[in-house]
């Protein structure tokens, strides 16, 4: 190498996601760790929408209790793939207290669907710790449209687990996490709610190859047609 850490870097890592090799110093079970932050890392809930792209900002640190001396942070964010459409998963690092993108942070993510589950991994690469709170990394992901999601009252729980912090001395700390409720959002459906006054104009009437669907009060993001 170069001497220089960069975005470069990352494609080793990439490229051996998951090994382990013979003399890792990394932390071993049963190890304590030097410190404790009294904060939590979470993902922040919110409503979405069946078959519509979502985003999640990942929490660490509040007003009342920030996050301090961070350089590092891994975690695996766990989620239920029966409600989330396989390849839409990923991780962005636009948003995130710890660093900028590019400059001061690397970000990766690595989804593992068939787990449920994608692996996260964030540094600063100036050797200086950072202290904040809010959004850290934001997660990307889209609800399947599928019929047992259309009910009222089904939930989707992310957690987040295998949490390393460290800082620019590599000691590790502590963290606790909790888990996020995702509400499943009504899908609109003419069907079952009829625009009665007349404000929602499908045309031409028959139609054989294309619609053309026309509403000023009710502004339209999706249309599915059941036949």
């Amino acid at each position: 190498g170069n001497g220089v850490v960069d975005a470069a870097d990352t494609l080793a890592i990439l490229q051996n996601w998951g090994l382990a090799p013979q003399g890792e110093r990394g932390t071993q079970a049963g190890q304590e760790a030097s410190r404790r932050l009294s904060t939590v890392l979470y993902v922040q809930p919110d409503t979405v929408t069946l078959g519509m792209p979502a985003v999640f900002d990942v929490i660490l640190g509040n007003e009342a209790s920030p996050a301090e001396d961070v350089y590092g942070l891994a975690f695996t964010i766990v989620y239920d793939t029966a409600a989330v459409e396989p390849g839409s998963v990923f991780m962005a690092f636009g948003d995130s207290w710890i660093g900028q993108q590019p400059g001061s942070l690397l970000g990766l993510g690595r989804d593992r669907y068939n787990d449920g589950r994608i692996d996260v991994a964030l540094t600063r690469i100036d050797g200086q710790n950072v202290s904040g709170q809010g959004a850290i990394a934001q997660l990307h992901i889209t609800i399947q449209d599928v019929i047992f999601l259309r009910s009222s009252e089904y939930e989707m729980i992310l957690d987040i687990e295998n949490v390393r912090l460290i800082n620019s001395a590599e000691e590790w700390a502590e963290i606790a996490t909790q888990s996020s409720t995702i509400a499943i959002g009504e899908v609109v459906s003419s069907a079952g709610s009829p625009l009665r006054d007349g404000s929602l104009k499908v045309y031409p009437v028959p139609a054989k190859d294309r619609i053309f669907i026309q509403s000023a009060s009710h502004p339209v993001k999706r249309v599915e047609v059941v036949g």
